[in-house]
């Protein structure tokens, strides 16, 4: 009798070679002194394979007060949206990590605030952000106010738009509670949780199981490869010490100047092209692929990402949750598996009277397909919108590790697909294992960071559905 040994990988992706051990972050010195000091510059960060290759993939983004953000933005703007915008009584905020079911809660807040009959009226495919014209909306304060290169002039009437709205106004924020904008001048967790409720504010804080949020934030943002085999680093490349943050601030400074020459690329379906790089003293074409799904995951799990340490985020607004009544922290694991518990829940939060009905009307207008019909009816990818532009992205479609020349995508809304336990399709049974051993050490030590920032004794870290059957877990099996 022969006794083997084999894994059963039904429903994991078909690459085995994901494994965090091959890839490298670099510059991870440079970004934690950064967040430590409470820099304003640009980082720039590179995963790079230990393989043959010797592939590597690059991503920049900006820092303001020591935290990175999805979008750039101004320090002196900044400072002056934190100093002079106020949030009243009544107002909601849905706060989150990104990818984590943002955009589904603000649909949710908004029926629950206006109604259900309101529901043809709101506009996911732009992420119902507020607009002349439109009554229902969300507002995005850092980007709105706040983003590098505004003028002040457009600061002002950005800020007396907002300011006109009548409340209750539901405001985005994918800041971490201590950067929280308009509840006062605070720097402390435990200061912004004790502004909330002296405000009257309302937080809504959705998060989103870690392996699903990852996913759905590569096909936002992982980038596509720098450098390819043989390719010589050159000096003051990404992770190494030439990164001068004075530089970076003076470029930062001219940006917000409107001197500055627009540098940033944004990856499209027009870049499906190849490049001539040198190896071995010749030229040859080398096609460009999207970053794998281990290398996003060494990138994630690390906390180099442009809102932070999707840990960090999550523990801290889970003990906020403790210690402020006026912050709710739900998951959008609990919203999948019972809607109306949990938009009850909200409607309770909020101070609102809303019937079985009204609820059961608002689950079916804010529910994924309702959306993304609303959406692709609403799709315009050449309307003048920026943030209907940018709803609309070819990236959205490009696979983990896919060469742009193998591929052919249109433009695709950033509703996806809306599912709990979609992540196996990317991972392999090794990478699941690695991720597992990293997410309960980092969110361990994340909770303990929390408890103390908010002055607890402990928090418990918060509990995720992974949304698996026991049919997709990578177990051993032993056949005779």
């Amino acid at each position: 009798t022969t006794t083997t040994t084999t894994e059963k990988t039904r429903c994991f992706g078909n690459d085995s070679s994901l494994d965090l051990e091959r890839w490298t972050v670099s510059s991870t010195p440079v970004m934690r002194e950064a967040m430590r000091e409470k820099k304003t510059g640009t980082i720039a960060l590179e995963v790079a394979n230990s393989d043959a290759s010797e592939e590597r993939f690059r991503l920049h983004f900006g820092m303001v007060e020591g935290y990175p953000w999805p979008q750039p933005l101004g320090e002196a703007a900044y400072q002056e949206t934190r100093r002079s915008t106020r949030l009243r009584s009544g107002d909601v905020v849905v706060a989150s990590y990104p990818k984590s079911g943002t955009t589904w809660t603000e649909q949710i807040v908004l029926l629950l605030l206006h109604g259900s009959q309101v529901a043809a009226k709101l506009d996911p495919e732009s992420r119902n952000a507020f607009a002349a014209g439109k009554p229902y909306g969300k507002f995005w304060l850092e980007p709105s106010l706040a983003r590098a290169g505004i003028s002040r002039d457009r600061r002002l009437r950005q800020q007396r738009t907002f300011d006109d709205v009548p409340s209750p106004r539901l405001i985005k924020s994918h800041a971490p509670l201590h950067m929280l904008l308009g509840v006062g001048n605070h720097s402390t967790a435990k200061a912004v949780a004790r502004a909330i409720d002296e405000s009257g504010v309302r937080v809504v804080y959705v998060a989103r199981n870690a392996k699903d949020a990852a996913v759905s934030l590569f096909f936002q943002r992982a980038p596509m490869n720098s450098a390819s085999s043989g390719r010589r680093r050159r000096r003051g490349s990404p992770g190494s010490d030439a990164l001068a943050f004075p530089q970076q601030q003076q470029r930062q400074q001219r940006r917000e100047e409107g001197t500055a020459r627009k540098t940033t690329r944004v990856f499209s379906q027009q870049q499906q092209r190849t490049r001539r790089r040198p190896q071995e003293g010749r030229r040859r074409l080398v096609a460009e692929r999207r970053m794998p799904m281990d290398a996003w995951s060494a990138l994630y799990l690390s906390g180099h990402m442009s809102c932070g340490s999707y840990f960090d985020h999550v523990a801290t607004w889970h003990a906020a949750s403790k210690v402020s009544e006026g912050t709710l922290f739900l998951t959008y694991e609990d919203l999948k598996k019972d809607a109306f518990a949990a938009v009850a829940r909200i409607a309770r939060h909020l101070r609102l009277d809303r019937d079985d009905a009204e609820i059961h009307r608002i689950i079916n207008a804010s529910s994924f397909d309702a959306m993304k019909a609303s959406a692709a009816s609403r799709a315009s990818p050449s309307s003048p919108s920026s943030s209907r532009r940018a709803a609309h992205n070819a990236r959205y479609e490009i696979p983990p590790g896919t060469r742009l020349d193998q591929v052919n995508a249109t433009s695709s809304s950033h509703l996806r697909q809306g599912r709990v336990g979609s992540w196996p399709t990317y991972f392999s049974p090794a990478l699941s294992r690695q991720f597992d051993a990293a997410y309960d050490r980092n969110m361990q030590a994340a909770a303990a960071r929390a408890a103390t920032a908010l002055g607890l004794d402990a928090v418990h870290p918060p509990h995720f559905d992974f949304g698996v059957p026991p049919s997709c877990q990578a177990t051993t099996m032993v056949a005779q």
